[in-house]
C-alpha cells in the first residue's frame, strides 16, 4: 500500500510522506492530531476565544492574506472543477469562498481549524 487515509478526516499521505511509525487501522494525519492535541490539552483551551471573536479576526485574517494572493483565486476552483486532472487529484475542493463562509457562519472552533483549511486551499491549488 502507497498511500495512508487518516481515519479522521478525507486526508491522504504518500507513504514516503510520513517520518513517524504508523499502524495503518490508527493513522491519523497531522492536521487532525493537532485539533485533537488542542481539544485534549485544558492548557491549550485556557485562553480560546469566543468562537463569534475568533471568526471575526479570522476573517481579518483572511482579508489580509488576500493581498499577497491574486484575487482571482476566490473562483479559481469554480473553473478548475471541471478540468479533469482537478477531478483526479482534488478529493475535496476548497476554495476562499469557503473559507470566508466557514467564518461568516461561526464554524471555526480553533486558529488551527482555520490554518488547516488554508493550508488545504493552498495544497489544492498548487495541484
Amino acid at each position: 500500500m502507497n498511500d495512508w487515509y487518516c481515519k479522521t478526516c478525507f486526508r491522504v499521505f504518500h507513504k514516503s510522506c510520513i517520518k513517524d511509525q504508523i499502524i495503518v487501522e490508527e493513522f491519523q494525519c497531522i492536521y487532525c492530531l493537532k485539533i485533537k492535541q488542542i481539544e485534549n490539552n485544558k492548557t491549550l483551551r485556557i485562553n480560546t476565544i469566543e468562537k463569534p471573536l475568533l471568526n471575526k479576526l479570522l476573517s481579518f485574517v483572511l482579508r489580509n492574506l488576500e493581498i499577497f494572493v491574486s484575487s482571482d483565486l476566490y473562483l479559481y476552483f469554480a473553473v478548475k472543477e471541471s478540468h479533469i486532472k482537478s477531478k483526479c487529484l482534488i478529493f475535496k475542493s476548497l476554495d476562499l469562498l469557503s473559507i470566508d463562509h466557514k467564518m461568516k457562519n461561526n464554524v471555526y472552533n480553533y486558529v488551527q481549524e482555520f490554518e488547516n483549511d488554508f493550508k488545504h486551499f493552498i495544497h489544492n491549488y498548487k495541484v
